[in-house]
């Protein structure tokens, strides 16, 4: 059938003049077509791609979770809620540079926002994590001052 569905596409291409790699492009959609082991991206489904990672910390895989959780905050990076998720799902496996990633985001946003009391409980977060981070004291020491909180 592949050779079939390749052929008349060549053939295609030949009658409108068309030849080599400008033909590539459909030859190649043709054949992902057709291979059910190559997928064509579709779109994308939060609610699927949450219950599987949800179904993947049930069953202790931290990793696939965190894969699940990656494909959310790269489709919604608006999604602070996944976001925060997926930085602790990093600290708990102990990639703590990634943990911090997600967390200095979450703070930065709540900061722009103008939800301090938020941005702070992010910089503890990071703090926790990284304790003697001298740009995270920074950070965390000017959203306080914001808030006109001392200590």
């Amino acid at each position: 059938m592949l050779a079939l569905v390749a052929a008349g596409i060549r053939r295609a291409a030949q009658e409108a003049g068309l030849s080599g790699p400008s033909i590539a492009p459909a030859l190649d959609l043709a054949l992902r077509l057709n291979d059910p082991l190559h997928t064509i991206h579709m779109a994308f489904d939060k609610a699927k791609t949450l219950f599987a990672a949800e179904k993947a910390l049930e069953l202790g895989k931290i990793p696939a979770a965190i894969k699940e959780y990656c494909l959310i905050v790269e489709n919604e990076p608006d999604d602070l809620t996944v976001l925060n998720m997926l930085g602790d799902l990093h600290a708990r496996v102990g990639s703590t540079d990634a943990a911090i990633a997600c967390f200095i985001r979450i703070a930065e946003h709540y900061r722009e926002q103008e939800f301090v009391p938020k941005a702070i409980a992010m910089y503890r977060k990071i703090d926790r994590l990284r304790p003697h981070d001298i740009e995270n004291r920074k950070s965390s020491g000017e959203a306080l001052c914001t808030a006109g909180v001392s200590g």
